[in-house]
């Protein structure tokens, strides 16, 4: 059986190579438990991507990539997977207020 690290890691190789097939540039921070798992870059746009295998991001997290990517002038992106394991790209728009079910994002079309 998988530990959850391995199936962390082997969810952010399937977004990363679905990235790189749209012409992005992707890095991989490896198990650095920062603001973004990938950053994507192509024509001039640039994603801070976290992935989640569940559609889950707590406030803290939330908030951290919505601001670093702010900062850096990127899209904060978190991606999830739907029932049918659809890969599902979501665009932060502001941040995640706590123990608030409301999550300020919109689809996104990488």
């Amino acid at each position: 059986m998988a530990t959850p690290y391995k199936r962390g890691r082997t969810f952010e190789y399937r977004v990363s190579a679905r990235l790189v097939g749209l012409d992005y540039h992707v890095v991989r921070s490896a198990s650095s438990h920062g603001e973004a798992d990938l950053v994507a870059s192509r024509a001039g746009k640039t994603l801070f991507v976290q992935a989640k295998t569940q559609d889950r991001l707590d406030p803290g997290e939330w908030n951290a990539l919505f601001n670093a990517a702010k900062k850096a002038g990127a899209l904060p992106i978190l991606v999830t997977k739907d029932k049918k394991r659809k890969l599902v790209f979501w665009r932060l728009t502001g941040p995640k207020v706590p123990r608030s079910r409301h999550k300020p994002r919109e689809l996104f079309e990488p």
